[in-house]
């Protein structure tokens, strides 16, 4: 009787891929090609899976759960391991599906009211290789920011939102407090305020219902399309997409613990009372906004500045009837009028790390810096300033160069991708 060896670590992982992708297929049918189409599953599935993937990891302790896993490594390594692993089975499941398969499937899609059922059942491992991967990533996510020690309420829609922005690159949009490049103006600075102490739950369910279907239809889209196009491929073009989610999320992510640690250091230094709270914030947003913008990173700052205080029942109340000015020279005397010299040290930290935030600096921004500091006296440190905004800057990441390089050396693929989208009636998915 001949024995067969022992099953290679590759062969097992490929083994598990294939059956957890094959326990998506009920999903892939239950939604159908109409759903998959108009991207209506997205937000239902992504929230389903990833409150499974939460409780797994609270249920085996948090942050002991990826300490279990990894033993004796650290949290860079942790997470170096993590996104290597959810690459390589990525690429795995990429490999399972392929041009004829992704043929019939864009077929279906072109028609509409097609059910899976109406679909060779080849092309349902398509759609289900399409949902692993999607969760796959979301969960990539997940893991980093706890790992980053940056804390995801997956029961607070802001939370959820930011896992979607940060899997798939939608940092902020029109439909939140405030758009990622906004002027900001005393109205509008005090209604952000306001929507940040009220949380604005409602405001990011919203957006999450608008962002959520559109995401899940380029995620269709590009899927399949990416079979169409022997270049990529889908393994390749899984490979490439998760890699890239992943250094965009580490880099975002480290740059948001540190804007988290450092408001929150702020806070903890504030004096009694919402008088200096509100100097505070007001001074902040007279630095971040003296470029003429409000990214995304300064708003964080915000956020947690907000998230960290006591506030009193009223607090809406009184931000509602806040003199807000954004007047630089008004702001620069109330600073110099007040009496708390360590207030000043840390407001002085805070300003410069408004000033960074969004990782560069122009000469409207430093002007705005510098006379405030010297309200607290403390004068600017351009090295200091230089290397806070080193720490926040948004270099191209080494993905971000290869594909700009790909690009440069595959037009006649890219080519072939917007006809293939064309000759399947997806064109307006671009």
């Amino acid at each position: 009787m001949t024995t067969a060896p022992p099953a290679q670590p590759d062969d097992d992982l490929a083994r598990r891929i294939r059956a957890e992708i094959a326990a998506l297929k009920p999903y892939a049918e239950a939604f159908g090609v109409e759903r998959l189409r108009d991207g209506s599953w997205f937000n239902e599935f992504i929230r389903a899976m990833l409150e499974r993937h939460v409780a797994t990891v609270e249920a085996a302790g948090g942050i002991g759960y990826y300490r279990a896993r990894f033993p004796g490594l650290n949290n860079e390594q942790i997470m170096d391991q993590l996104v290597d692993q959810a690459t390589t089975a990525a690429t795995i499941a990429g490999g399972a599906s392929g041009l004829a398969t992704a043929a019939t499937l864009a077929a279906a899609f072109a028609t509409a009211g097609v059910s899976l059922l109406a679909v060779p059942a080849v092309a349902t491992a398509v759609i289900a290789e399409l949902l692993y991967t999607a969760l796959l990533q979301v969960q990539l996510a997940y893991d980093l920011a706890r790992l980053h020690g940056y804390p995801i309420d997956i029961d607070a829609p802001e939370d959820i939102y930011k896992i979607f922005a940060l899997t798939y690159g939608v940092i902020y949009s029109d439909d939140l407090p405030l758009a990622a490049d906004t002027q900001l103006s005393p109205e509008s600075a005090r209604s952000f305020v306001q929507a940040l102490v009220r949380e604005n739950a409602v405001v990011h369910q919203e957006a999450m219902q608008r962002m959520g279907p559109e995401i899940g239809r380029n995620i269709v889209w590009r899927s399949l399309l990416s079979n169409a196009v022997p270049l990529v491929g889908s393994a390749g073009w899984n490979y490439v997409a998760t890699v890239h989610m992943a250094d965009v999320a580490r880099r975002e992510l480290h740059a948001l613990s540190s804007l988290r640690t450092a408001a929150i250091a702020l806070v903890a230094s504030l004096p009694p009372g919402q008088g200096a709270l509100l100097l505070a914030v007001e001074a902040m947003l007279v630095v971040a906004s003296a470029d003429g913008l409000f990214d995304s990173h300064e708003q964080e700052v915000f956020l947690w500045v907000l998230r960290s205080m006591s506030l009193p029942p009223d607090a809406e109340a009184q931000i509602a009837a806040w003199p807000i000015t954004l007047d630089l020279d008004t702001v620069a005397g109330q600073i110099t009028a007040q009496s708390d010299q360590a207030w000043k040290a840390r407001l002085a930290d805070s300003l410069l790390l408004a000033a960074a935030a969004d990782g560069e600096t122009n000469a409207a921004e430093q002007h705005a810096l510098a006379r405030l500091l010297d309200a607290c006296g403390h004068p600017l440190d351009q090295a200091a300033l230089a290397a806070q905004v080193a720490l926040f800057s948004r270099p191209p990441t080494a993905t971000e160069q290869a594909g700009e390089s790909l690009r440069e050396a595959s037009g006649e693929a890219a080519r072939g991708i917007a006809k293939a989208g064309r000759a399947i009636g997806m064109a307006t998915w671009a």
